[in-house]
């Protein structure tokens, strides 16, 4: 591993603290010249070194007791000097307060002799600390300020606690009386910094005391050990066949990353291991930390991502790998048992109906504990934890949503009286967030089904004619409304001209026509505003403003894992840094080629270089010099094979040629094993292909397996082939992000483009030198800004496959890339479709089912019901049925009242037949289809009525026991 340097002219780096440098006399000597060093020069430099430092548990404390006299002065002074003196926002995040917070823990836990005349009161000084800090606790929650009058209401003279928004325990338990006037207050808070001040000084003496020294180096080098051993614990209790199976053989690049000490950047495209090697790192944290418990406070890891069912699954391995450790007594064959039986106890319910899902969560940040760490939850569920907060201290049940005005004439003025009022919606904590929150429906909130169903129609119809809405609405979150430059404007969204003047090559998807676009943006956002709507980025916008006048609540997390950070916008990302307290404890990690995620716009030299923005202004308040995150680039993939991977690889090499800044510049990706080429069928045309594929002579038609499907553009064809073979998973390519299947059929692709082939024929130009032979076209970033969206649908529909890809289309758009393959040898040509009947496989109905279940959780119910009839499971596939009612219901469009209530209604009665032919003992089951047949129905109140079948069954079966 490289040295990870301070500085460029500093002797002293990181590896001078490795354990095994300090257990000889020579390199201590040489690691103590260097600190020695560095303590004699200026502030920054000492900055430097104590930030590296503090991220490591007892080897500050080590160094300052063996220091030489003259360096150990200088670095107290240093320590002191920059301990605050009056409240500011950031003081609690100052390095000098982070390090009387750690002395008080270290000490506490070397717990040396009292003889040796440390510190006989130290108990009492690390009590102290603690009691003062809860008081300054209250400042940071933004409830005490210089300018209040006074805190607490007075009633006759006399103060009253009946709505004073602090805790006046943490003013008694510190013994100090509650102050009742802005002069008051700003003495208590001088008071209290003095007194932790003179602490940190009396620490600094006592940590010279020469017992010390021997016991913090052996706990520092215990502590390394194991952070460096934990990962290799882990094979023996890995259950065999799931995605992480490939811990076993890990290789030294995710083991670098596993080691890491700091912040990183993890990229990676399909499969290469990037979710493995962030739990990896979690479960060494905190497995370190429950061997040695001592070593302070519990750290608080929070692992965020958009989607609840990864969420779900990631902490489901979590705990497996956790219980791993201490489970090698138990076989192979018992460990899956256990694991089909997990599998059995999980609600058969869409997990964002599950009320039940994570109930041991407090409703506010501000209000969670040691004990929910480390945590696994969605980034909507963490935004709604942090609006609630933001609630409380606005003394506010509804959250205000900011109005985007435009600017100009375009749209009504902020100050104008025909503006409407500030919609106030009241933001309910029970509903969590969906696979994308961009795409989850909720009272007010305008998500992309939303806008399809009830804006779409309504936008001029001149000029959505012929553009895809998902990306104009992608458009409008990831880029007009979601993008950096947004954040501190005065409407929170990009004016024409900023928007006009976006470069093509980093935004080109409407390049061409963003007059228009911005025409549709204008008329969206009055129509949003006229219905009081919300959608993501005014959320976004909302809390950030928040957090820039009060920050967080409580105490923020200590290390921060986000997955899957493409389907973010990137403003989401600023609200994710403000939670966390660590600079170097931040892991971003994610695949730019993938994104199709409806409102992502996102690469992450985006991401890098506005982190970097918010680290220099961090780092600069603090007096340090900003972090600098590494990014490791993960390419070997161990989802597909050679001739899946090399195929998808020549997709991002065009990518890469003509739209270099759309996507982020990685090494070629390579397979862990070899493969067969993808076959690219090109047989009769049009209809007959249709009829020669899908069907025979003898009435025949494709049967795919369980672990099979049919990949198509869209749902006009979705839906025809679906009619034509009932029992095969046919999925659109916005359906398919994420999931994974041993063999894909892609059909039609190119004939039902967006793109045309004149505009297609600029693949061509990938063949090399073009031979002199082939008519290859000039490229114009305008005229072909739809292939670059073209080409990322093509890798996303490639990398579904693990093992075999069918390519299916003989129309004219499809000749330039197939054409572009073959040149690279990187497909098979067939004419004839007949083979596919043969490539065919039969699957078992346990294995149709455990196909069910994945479609069901990943909230695909038509393909979820396929399965489930496949497999013989009738009432399964009958709970498919309902969702996928509920799902049509909520698609039509508000303006078609009486057919959208008829079609709810519809949907509560399947509901309600699901709930009574539940298993009695599927108590929470049946509970969760009564509850959804209510709100269907938009009577929640009917619920008790619903649910009197089940009470009167449980009496039953209380009374025969």
């Amino acid at each position: 591993m490289p040295p990870d340097r301070l500085s460029t002219r500093d002797a002293f780096n990181i590896n001078m603290i490795d354990p095994k440098v300090l257990d000889t006399l020579d390199g201590s000597r040489s690691t103590l010249r260097a600190i020695e060093a560095v303590c004699h020069r200026g502030d920054k430099e000492i900055a430097e070194m104590v930030a590296a430092l503090d991220n490591r548990p007892y080897i500050l404390e080590y160094i300052i007791s063996v220091l030489e006299e003259g360096a150990y002065v200088r670095l107290s002074k240093w320590i002191i000097t920059g301990f605050p003196t009056s409240t500011t926002p950031n003081m609690m995040d100052t390095m000098s307060m982070r390090l009387l917070q750690r002395f008080s823990s270290s000490l506490l836990f070397a717990e040396y002799p009292s003889a040796a005349d440390a510190s006989p009161n130290l108990r009492v000084f690390c009590g102290k600390v603690e009691r003062l800090f809860n008081v300054l606790e209250e400042n940071t929650k933004g409830t005490l300020t210089g300018g209040d009058i006074s805190p607490v209401r007075r009633k006759k003279g006399k103060a009253t606690a009946n709505n004073c928004r602090v805790d006046p325990l943490s003013f008694h338990s510190a013994g100090i009386a509650m102050p009742t006037t802005g002069a008051k207050i700003r003495n208590v808070y001088v008071g209290v910094l003095s007194q932790l001040q003179s602490i940190l000084e009396h620490y600094l003496l006592v940590l010279r005391k020469p017992l010390l020294s021997e016991i913090f180096k052996s706990s520092y080098t215990k502590s390394e050990h194991l952070r460096c051993d934990t990962y290799r614990l882990l094979v023996p209790g890995i259950l065999t066949g799931r995605d992480v199976a490939h811990i076993s053989s890990i290789s030294a690049q995710e083991e670098e990353i596993i080691e890491h000490r700091s912040s990183c950047y993890v990229i990676g495209r399909s499969g290469t291991g990037k979710t493995t090697t962030m739990l990896l790192k979690m479960l060494a944290i905190q497995h370190a930390w429950q061997q040695y418990p001592d070593m302070g406070s519990k750290p608080r890891q929070v692992f965020v991502t958009q989607s609840r069912v990864l969420a779900m699954k990631v902490e489901e391995y979590f705990a497996k790998l956790m219980s791993s450790l201490e489970a090698t007594e138990y076989s192979p064959e018992e460990l899956r048992m256990m694991e089909k039986d997990a599998e059995q106890d999980i609600d058969f319910v869409d997990q964002d109906d599950n009320k039940q899902w994570r109930l041991d969560l407090p409703e506010r940040f501000s209000n969670l504990l040691d004990e929910h760490f480390p945590l696994f939850i969605t980034y909507d569920r963490l935004c709604t934890m942090l609006q609630n907060d933001i609630r409380q201290g606005n003394n506010n049940d509804g959250f205000i949503i900011p109005e985007t005005h435009v600017l100009g004439d375009e749209a009504t003025s902020p100050t104008s009286p025909t503006s409407p009022r500030k919609s106030r919606l009241r933001a309910r904590s029970g509903n969590t967030s969906s696979s994308d929150y961009m795409q989850q429906f909720r009272r007010s909130f305008v998500s992309y089904g939303e806008f399809l169903a009830s804006y779409w129609d309504h936008l001029p119809q001149t000029l959505t004619r012929g553009l895809d809405p998902a990306l104009v609405f992608g458009e409008f979150m990831g880029v007009i409304k979601g993008s950096e430059d947004t954040i501190g404007t005065k409407y929170r969204c990009l004016n024409r001209e900023s928007y006009k003047l976006l470069s093509v090559r980093s935004q080109g998807t409407f390049s061409h026509k963003r007059d228009d676009i911005y025409d549709l943006f204008v008329a969206y956002t009055k129509l949003k505003r006229q219905r009081q709507h919300y959608d993501a980025t005014d959320r976004t916008h909302y809390i950030l403003k928040e957090l820039r006048e009060i920050g967080p609540a409580g105490r923020k997390v200590d290390f921060l894992y986000v997955d899957e950070v493409q389907d973010n916008l990137l403003i989401d990302t600023l609200i994710l840094r403000t939670i966390c307290a660590n600079p170097r404890g931040l892991f971003w990690a994610g695949d730019t080629a993938q994104t199709i995620s409806i409102g992502s716009s996102f690469r992450f030299t985006d991401l890098k270089a506005y982190q970097y923005r918010i680290e220099e202004q961090l780092s600069h308040e603090l007096g340090l010099t900003p972090v600098e995150p590494r990014t490791f680039e993960l390419v070997l993939n161990y989802r597909s094979h050679s001739g899946i991977v090399n195929c998808a690889r020549s997709v991002v090499e065009l990518i890469m040629r003509y739209w270099p800044y759309s996507i982020d510049a990685l090494e070629p990706e390579r397979a862990n094993v070899n493969g067969v080429e993808p076959i690219f069928f090109a047989g009769p045309k049009d209809a007959d292909l249709e009829k020669s594929l899908f069907g025979n002579s003898q009435g025949e038609t494709l049967d795919l397996g369980a672990d099979q499907c049919i990949l198509v553009r869209n749902d006009i064809v979705k839906d025809r082939l679906q009619r034509r073979l009932r029992g095969t998973l046919i999925m659109t390519l916005y359906e398919s992000k994420g999931l994974e299947f041993n063999d894909v059929l892609l059909y039609n692709f190119f004939e039902d483009s967006t793109a045309n082939l004149n505009q297609w024929r600029l693949v061509l130009n990938g063949i090399s030198d073009g031979g002199g032979l082939l008519d290859v076209l000039t490229f114009d970033e305008t005229r072909h800004a739809s292939i670059c969206v073209e080409l990322k649908f093509l890798y996303v529909a490639i990398t579904r496959a693990r093992n075999r890809l069918w390519i299916v289309d003989s129309s004219e758009s499809a000749e330039p890339m197939k054409t572009y393959w073959s040149s690279k040898d990187q497909i098979e040509i067939q004419f004839s479709t007949a083979e596919i009947q043969h490539l065919a496989t039969k699957s078992t109905p346990e294995e149709w089912s455990k196909t069910g279940r994945t479609m069901f959780f990943e909230k695909h119910y038509a393909q979820a019901s396929v399965a489930f009839l496949r497999a013989g499971r009738t009432r399964e596939a009958a709970i498919c049925d309902a969702y996928l009612l509920r799902e049509k219901a909520r698609s039509i469009s508000t303006t078609a009242s009486a057919a959208r209530r008829w079609a709810f209604i519809t949907a509560a009665n399947a509901f309600t037949l699901c709930a009574r032919d539940s298993p009695s003992k599927r108590v929470n089951e049946r509970l969760a289809y009564y509850g959804t047949a209510g709100e269907s129905i938009g009577r929640p109140n009917s619920i008790p009525q619903l649910l009197a079948p089940i009470e009167k069954e449980d009496t039953l079966m209380r009374c025969q026991r």
